[in-house]
């Protein structure tokens, strides 16, 4: 009987993985209706957030998000483009780049906050509130405990990503 209880473990932690991707999904997918003429979506929403907590090391965001290096370059181009991120040489390290969120990109990150609780709320609108708010407290729980601390200033612990 243990093989029969592992399995079902194993397929309700696969159950449960397959339902967080599909909210990912769903809230992407969402914020793409809401029509923003930009076009930002759920992962430049995270960088802009990841700038605006103190990170400012494109290195440690892509590892922080568990992004390869080549996509975050073109996200945080994409971004710099758009205005909302303004990209500078490192001071001590000319090779290597610091980006900083503009006042226009606070802007645009404070509308998606807003464009992310609106679909949230409409995802969870058939949960009672007390499901509801256990379900936010419990991402919020896996979310520290998956955020790495990068330190790429010699001994700083740079703040954690949130949208």
């Amino acid at each position: 009987m243990p093989v029969a209880v592992a399995a079902a473990t194993a397929a309700d932690g696969l159950r449960s993985v397959g339902v967080l991707a599909h909210l990912v999904r769903e809230l992407d997918q969402r914020l793409r209706a809401a029509r923003r003429a930009d076009g930002v979506n759920l992962t430049e929403l995270s960088v802009l957030s990841c700038v605006e907590a103190g990170n400012d090391a494109p290195g440690c965001i892509a590892r922080a998000m568990r992004l390869d290096a080549a996509r975050m370059t073109r996200v945080t181009g994409r971004l710099v483009a758009l205005g909302y991120l303004q990209r500078e040489a490192d001071a001590d390290d000319r090779r290597r780049w610091r980006i900083h969120l503009t006042w226009l990109g606070a802007e645009r990150l404070a509308m998606g906050r807003a464009d992310v609780d609106v679909a949230l709320r409409q995802v969870a609108a058939g949960l009672s509130l007390p499901e509801t708010n256990g379900l936010l407290a419990s991402l919020e729980s896996i979310g520290q405990a998956l955020t790495p601390r990068c330190d790429s200033r010699g001994g700083h612990v740079i703040p954690a990503c949130n949208i």
